[in-house]
Parts: structure tokens; C-alpha cells; sequence
């Protein structure tokens, strides 16, 4: 009897996706459709495609070291993140690998070492599965999962408000 995991996940950066600004990131587990745990934390320097798949890793990181994986659960990771989900739906992956870690525009392929991470732990799931969501709509799991991010993300400003302000 298959068991299913869903884990739903988000990040949140001041800036957007290519400067380092404060960030945070966010991951819930639900567990055969009960909320099992939800996690969360931030950094200084980051980017919103950082914090996203920060929180992914680090969704399937718990799962597996506090429930641990067994070939009977069915994974589904849930994401708002359109690079997250086209890279595995477009498959850039397999380019990238090809490629030496580069992109069709020649450049290096940007949070190569947390793509290395997720690759390797999706590997060791049998039932697998990366679904996208829409962000900021009627989805409760999604939108409590950005509410987290928001706020670890406030939390970092907040502790480093000397730093960012001089």
C-alpha cells in the first residue's frame, strides 16, 4: 500500500531572482494528507531561485532523515517556481549535464551545486513526482508555505538590520 508525501514549497527574496538581497525559504510535509511538519529559514545574501530550491532540498532532506524514505511512499513536491518546475518538465537537466554544467548560452549554470543536491536525492525516490502551483492563489498549502518564506525572510532583515542599513 503506497503511502502518500506531499511536501509543498517556496521561497521569497526582496529583490527578485539575480541580485543577492535577504531571502527565506520554506517546506511542509503532509503525510497521508495530515500536516506532518513545516520548516523554514533564511539567509543574507541570496537570490529568490536560491531560496526556491533551497526549500525543496531542504523538504526532501527532512522528509527523508525524520520520516524516511521507503519504496511504498509516492512523493509529490509541490512548486510555484517556474524554473524549478521547466527545468525537470523541459528536461534543461539533461542539457546542462551534456553540457559540462553549462547552458545553451555557453555561461555556467547558476546554483549548480543545489541542482547536484536535488538531482541526487530525487534519485533515490522510486515515486517521484514534481507538480507546479499557482503562486499567491487559492491554493492553502502554497500560500502558507509563502507566508513562511515571507516571514523567515522578514526575520533576517531583522536581525541584520545594522548590516543592510550601513
Amino acid at each position: 500500500m503506497s503511502k502518500l508525501v506531499e511536501i509543498y514549497t517556496d521561497g521569497s527574496c526582496s529583490q527578485g531572482a539575480f541580485m543577492p538581497w535577504p531571502g527565506g525559504w520554506a517546506a511542509m510535509i503532509i503525510l497521508d494528507g495530515h500536516k506532518y511538519a513545516a520548516i523554514h529559514d533564511g539567509k543574507l545574501h541570496t537570490t529568490n531561485n536560491e531560496m526556491e530550491l533551497t526549500a525543496f532540498l531542504e523538504g526532501l532532506l527532512f522528509f527523508e532523515k525524520e520520516i524516511g524514505y521507503k519504496e511504498e511512499h509516492r512523493v509529490v513536491v509541490y512548486t510555484d517556481s517556474a524554473y524549478i518546475h521547466n527545468c525537470f518538465e523541459q528536461k534543461w537537466y539533461e542539457k546542462w549535464i551534456r553540457n559540462d554544467w553549462k547552458t545553451a548560452a555557453k555561461e555556467p549554470v547558476k546554483n549548480q551545486e543545489l541542482w547536484i543536491r536535488i538531482f541526487n536525492m530525487i534519485g533515490k525516490f522510486k515515486q517521484i513526482e514534481i507538480r507546479k502551483v499557482k503562486a499567491h492563489a487559492d491554493n492553502p498549502y502554497n500560500n502558507y508555505v509563502d507566508k513562511l518564506a515571507v516571514e523567515a525572510k522578514e526575520k533576517v532583515v531583522k536581525d541584520n538590520e545594522n548590516y543592510i542599513s550601513a
